[in-house]
Order: C-alpha cells, then structure tokens, then sequence
C-alpha cells in the first residue's frame, strides 16, 4: 500500500511483462487501484510466497570482481547465462590489477572517465563486451571508437534486458 501510487505511475511510464510483488501490511486503496489498472492491462501482478524465489524469473547471480587497489569492485550481474558488468566510477585503472581472464560479458557500463583509449583497450581486452554504456560526463573529451555496439546516457537513459538468447538496449531519449 505504502509504495502503491509509486509503482502505479512507473507502470503507466514503463512496459513491463510481469509484475510481482509480497504480501505485507495492509491492502488498501492505492494497492486495489494498482492491481484494477495492471490486471486490465492483462498484466495482474502475482505474488511472491515468503523465503521462495519464483520459479518464472529465473535466478540472478550478483558478484563483485575487484578493479584493483585504487578503485571500487565492479558489480557482475548474472541471468540465463549472461553476464553485465557494472564499473562504479572510477577516474583511472591499473591495467595489471584487472583480471586475465574474466571470460565474455554481453554488456559493459562503465563511467566516461574510463571511456579513452587507454580505458577502452584494458576493458576490452579484460571483459570482452558485446556491447558498452557510457554514463557521465566526458568533460568535453572526444568520443572514443569502439568495435561493439556503444550508448551514451548522456543522449537519454539506457534499459538492458536480458534473457537467455543476449541482451537487448533501448535508448530512452529526453
């Protein structure tokens, strides 16, 4: 109930396949037009049994990679056998800390300060992206060429989806 008028005008703004949610507290009348607007969208949402996972949205692998002793860990977010990793920002990486052989990740979203050329070689040739989303501000730095396919936020918000055949990008232009 608490978040009910939240997530009702989220889903007027978003188009999203499923929607679950727990059974906690009481159901009053934000959460009563929450489900009236979803279900006649035919998307009624489902609920969540307590401590058991839904077996319809798979399971999500979250772990941290280590960027080295001078920057923050990275988030690897893993679904159906795809894997995203998440550069917190970070100015600057020590080529010898990243890993040899972290294995291919269908998409890399990284700050810009790590968007030159330097930046560009040691993540390709760490993380082998298919594809790349730079967030922040390049501070007036030229564009670098990537051979994969590349976003800028600074062009409109970026949505990943993932599912077990890749990941597919929408850019969200302002």
């Amino acid at each position: 109930e608490d978040n009910a008028g939240e997530l009702r005008r989220l889903a007027e703004q978003f188009q999203v396949g499923s929607y679950w949610c727990g059974r906690r507290g009481r159901e009053g009348s934000r959460f009563w037009d929450l489900r009236n607007y979803l279900g006649a969208r035919g998307a009624a949402p489902r609920f969540l049994e307590p401590k058991q996972a839904p077996a319809a949205l798979g399971s999500v692998v979250l772990k941290f990679i280590n960027l080295g002793r001078d920057a923050g860990p990275a988030l690897e977010l893993g679904y159906q056998g795809r894997r995203v990793l998440l550069i917190p920002p970070v100015r600057e990486l020590a080529g010898y800390d990243l890993p040899r052989e972290a294995g291919t990740f269908e998409a890399l979203i990284l700050p810009a300060d790590l968007a030159g050329p330097r930046g560009r070689n040691l993540l390709l040739g760490s993380f082998k992206p298919r594809q790349v989303v730079i967030y922040g501000d390049h501070r007036g730095s030229p564009r670098t060429a990537w051979p994969v396919p590349c976003r800028y936020t600074r062009e409109g918000a970026v949505s990943l989806y993932l599912d077990g055949s890749g990941v597919t990008d929408r850019q969200w232009r302002p």
